[in-house]
């Protein structure tokens, strides 16, 4: 049992993503992933899918024999693609694909626009530093009674976004958020710059999501449909477990999964 392998050389990876995938995006989280901390976050529109799995399926698999790439599509508008490998275990990888994602209910930060939001360099594609602020402040900064606490493990980088990129922050707003919800979130995102935010506006954010949400009721459904059902244990495994499957569990695990899910055992697509 390997408790904490090194990370995986990922930098392989995000390069050929980049080159291939044009709406490809790292979006947040990065380097977690290049420390092997976490996961790899990134946004694909859902007809490159297919695309990527292969290729990361590719790559993952030549040279681990042994390994499989497990994609899952459960979780609302994201394949999470876990990649299992009995040499790494307890620890599994895992890539996640976002089409576009929720907030309070709302559609909002799209693959397509995150993707025009970022730029290319050393590790591909990933977001530019003042839209990350706007992706990271909302995600994990904005609760339902609109109050704004960006927890400690991502305030450096809302900080750092908010003042080197503060252009990139004003662009995010307009472009990744539904149009109801830009005006207050345009005013939250100033309020996070000066380090000082007014709950009033916030909540006034949290009302025009609400409000988004009740204007896209395919897409509000779909995410009360994946909160009401029981996760499938590829989603268990990625949400509620951390990503940590003992060895002496792998067998079953792969038995289960294979009721619901494709098991890719071999490269999908030859070089």
């Amino acid at each position: 049992m390997n408790l904490q392998p090194e990370a995986l050389p990922w930098e392989s990876l995000l390069a050929e993503l980049t080159d291939s995938v044009p709406n490809w995006t790292v979006f947040k989280h990065l380097d977690r992933a290049l420390s092997g901390r976490g996961d790899l976050d990134a946004a694909a529109p859902r007809h490159s899918w297919p695309g990527v799995t292969d290729t990361v399926a590719d790559w993952f698999l030549g040279s681990r024999p042994d390994a499989v790439v497990v994609p899952c599509d459960h979780v609302s508008d994201v394949r999470v693609l876990l990649l299992v490998d009995p040499d790494r275990l307890p620890v599994v990888d895992e890539v996640d694909l976002l089409s576009v994602s929720s907030l309070r209910g709302a559609p909002w930060a799209r693959a397509e626009d995150l993707a025009a939001l970022s730029s290319v360099g050393p590790y591909g594609r990933t977001l530019r530093p003042g839209a990350q602020t706007v992706v990271l402040a909302l995600m994990y900064g904005l609760d339902y009674k609109g109050n704004v606490r960006i927890p400690d493990r991502e305030l450096a980088a809302v900080r750092r976004g908010a003042y080197e990129d503060p252009e990139g922050v004003d662009l995010a707003v307009r472009v990744l958020l539904p149009k109801i919800a830009g005006r207050w979130a345009g005013r939250v995102a100033a309020d996070v710059r000066s380090e000082a935010c007014e709950v009033r506006r916030s909540r006034a954010l949290v009302a025009a999501l609400l409000a988004s949400a009740l204007m896209h009721p395919v897409h509000l459904v779909s995410r009360l449909e994946f909160r009401s059902r029981r996760p499938c244990p590829v989603a268990e495994l990625a949400l509620h477990r951390g990503r940590r499957l003992p060895p002496d569990d792998l067998d079953r695990f792969l038995t289960d999964v294979s009721a619901a899910h494709r098991v890719i055992r071999t490269v999908s697509v030859p070089r």
